[in-house]
């Protein structure tokens, strides 16, 4: 079952992708976008509602056809490994506040995009670039205090043994760590987990219930300094650089491609700002970060190796780090040696085989 695993989360991968690709050709070339916004114009006149109720009914059809891939990835699948705690009803209510979040980011995102093109059709890929790192960042400053809270609850890590080895280890770092908070995955997973989420005076670290409950305290420790790691060297302002360079190309790659359609295809440049061409921004903005996903793969491993090599300087604990590792592979089900090809894909972090190696070669 532990190789099984992985290798259908692989080939749902490429199955979601796939699906996500052909629907959305699929909605441009049968006609389907346009009927979709003849049917709301209609009934509206304003060109944003017409944009908003547009992208809202898009949004439910897709929705709605790409449930069989959500059931099965998030609930059908967790449960026959036995990696979920969650009930059907449970399942459900979390896959709609997530499509509906969802909704709410992609329609600010789509609204913004429009009016960009709108007002400043040179530049727009530019300011759109600057534009959507502020919301980043903003997102990023409050999502532990409102996003967090709609799928888990957390409170402040317990005084006791384990919180006073965690500040001491903090100030060995040389860090004025940020609030500890054990948080309750064991509501929905089985799987343990490490994290630091936010930014400045919002900054949390989030150790599950699910990690604590089953590693030692030297274990958890391995894992905290790594999350140490991560806040000694900035990572989360490294990890969203990168993502607003590649989104920054990704817009770039959507003006160029536009304008160029617009001088092969399109009678006239104005089409753009129609509610249906909404799928072809979708889908020309999704190939291109799949192309680069393996760029951004690339630096986050380099980010976690980084945070591995810290957690061992700080820890001197290269056995317990190993069990952690190998603890977390078989909780995670996870593949400890994949193909390259695999790793350079979808591999964010180090494969556990060279984490281990690091931590030995460490000793």
């Amino acid at each position: 079952m532990i190789s099984s695993y992985p290798k259908i989360k692989t080939n749902l991968f490429f199955i979601n992708l796939a699906f996500g690709v052909f629907f959305l050709i699929a909605f441009l070339i049968t006609g389907a976008s346009l009927r979709l916004e003849s049917w709301v114009t209609e009934f509206l006149k304003n060109k944003w509602l017409i944009i908003l109720v547009y992208f809202a009914g898009f949004s439910i059809i897709y929705f709605v056809v790409s449930f069989p891939f959500r059931f099965y990835e998030g609930y059908k699948l967790e449960h026959r490994f036995d990696l979920s705690n969650q009930s059907l009803v449970q399942w459900l209510k979390d896959d709609l506040k997530s499509a509906i979040l969802n909704f709410i980011l992609f329609s600010v995102f789509i609204l913004l995009l429009f009016l960009l093109i709108d007002r400043l059709p040179s530049i727009w890929w530019l300011v759109m670039g600057i534009v959507w790192f502020m919301i980043t960042v903003v997102l990023s400053r409050v999502a532990a205090r409102i996003i967090l809270p709609l799928f888990f609850k957390y409170y402040p890590l317990e005084e006791g043994e384990l919180r006073d080895k965690l500040i001491a280890l903090g100030g060995k770092a040389g860090l004025d760590i940020p609030d500890i908070y054990k948080i309750e995955l064991s509501s929905k997973t089985k799987k343990p987990n490490a994290l630091v989420i936010g930014w400045g005076k919002a900054r949390k670290l989030m150790l599950s219930d699910t990690l604590l409950e089953e590693f030692s305290i030297p274990e958890v420790m391995s894992v905290t300094a790594h999350e140490m790691g991560h806040y000694k060297h900035r990572d989360f302002w490294k990890l969203l650089v990168v993502g607003s360079v590649l989104s920054l190309g990704g817009f770039y790659w959507l003006y160029v491609f536009l304008k160029f359609l617009d001088r092969l295809i399109l009678p006239s440049w104005d089409i753009v700002y129609t509610a249906g061409i909404i799928p072809l921004f979708l889908l020309l903005l999704g190939i291109f970060f799949i192309i680069v996903l393996p760029i951004q793969n690339f630096f986050s491993r380099a980010i976690e190796s980084q945070a591995d090599r810290f957690s061992l300087d700080v820890t001197k604990d290269p056995d317990s780090f190993i069990q952690t590792m190998e603890k977390l592979a078989r909780m995670n089900l996870s593949e400890t040696d994949p193909a390259r090809w695999k790793k350079v894909l979808l591999f964010d972090h180090p494969s556990i085989v060279e984490r281990v190696r690091m931590a030995e070669e460490f000793k």
